[in-house]
């Protein structure tokens, strides 16, 4: 995203969902300036497989603008554009949280870029904090691993096919998709209903017995098609996609190999808000 056109169409999408653009353009603004032009990322909106960029130049860059700041990564950049949409109806202890959000937590409290985010650290934790399994759900999970997903052998160069989230969550020891979403609840966290909605790509720590949210997005149903906004990781670009269908984002997240890359791991489960990703 570093078009100046790209960015001036996505912020007038998000203001005609109410979404105030400034925060997330700022800190896009900040990553771009470092990068100074490099790292191989594009100008103007591309096909889904020319997304290619220099991470070593990336990481150069952002390291010699801001050395000893980590980057933003996706839960961080998601949670700017959808903190006013999504509300906590129950508090939440801000001083009990997992692993798995502790560099988030420890970002939004010492880089002042994040300030405006400390008020929300509760809505934070509880949307975006891991779950501890039971034991009969690791051995669930651990029955649903990336390789023996219902569909088939798990392909990570084809995983849209083999390892989609429905074949792993029919595997015959247990609904596993309905763990997050009754966590959520439970947290108290409620999701927009309306054209804006959170992607949340929920991974399966085999070592620690959890799930949590390793990756996120922000998908905006335009009628016509939809608008995919991400950060694809610390030290990683900004992107938008342009997709026809919420079926072309869910082979697109699944297709990549770094989600499969835990040995025992479930292939991941792909949620629209609080449901499973259709």
């Amino acid at each position: 995203m570093q078009s100046s056109t790209e960015q001036k169409e996505v912020a007038a999408i998000l203001e005609k969902e109410g979404i105030s653009p400034a925060f997330f353009l700022s800190l896009l603004g900040d990553f771009n300036e470092a990068l100074d032009g490099k790292g191989g990322l594009v100008a103007a909106w591309e096909p889904l497989n020319a997304q290619i960029y220099d991470s070593g130049e990336i990481s150069t860059g952002w390291e010699k603008a801001h050395p000893g700041v980590q980057d933003k990564n996706c839960r961080l950049i998601s949670f700017s554009l959808m903190k006013d949409l999504i509300k906590l109806e129950k508090p939440q202890n801000t001083e009990d949280y997992g692993s798995y959000v502790m560099m988030d937590i420890a970002a939004v409290e010492e880089d002042s870029s994040l300030g405006v985010l400390k008020p929300e650290l509760g809505k934070y934790i509880a949307l975006f904090d891991e779950i501890k399994l039971s034991p009969e759900e690791q051995q669930a999970v651990a029955s649903c691993d990336s390789g023996s997903c219902s569909g088939g052998s798990c392909d990570t160069e084809n995983s849209g096919d083999a390892c989609s989230s429905e074949g792993c969550a029919t595997c015959e020891t247990g609904d596993l998709e309905a763990i997050y979403p009754k966590a959520w609840a439970d947290r108290g966290i409620v999701f927009p209903k309306g054209n804006v909605s959170l992607i949340s790509v929920v991974m399966n720590d085999p070592d620690s017995g959890v799930l949590f949210v390793g990756h996120t997005g922000v998908l905006v149903n335009e009628g016509k098609g939809y608008l995919y906004i991400e950060k694809l990781a610390p030290l990683a670009p900004y992107q938008a996609l342009r997709l026809q269908s919420k079926e072309q984002l869910k082979s697109e997240l699944l297709s990549r190999a770094e989600y499969y890359e835990r040995e025992g791991a479930a292939a991941p489960f792909i949620y629209e808000n609080d449901r499973i990703l259709q």
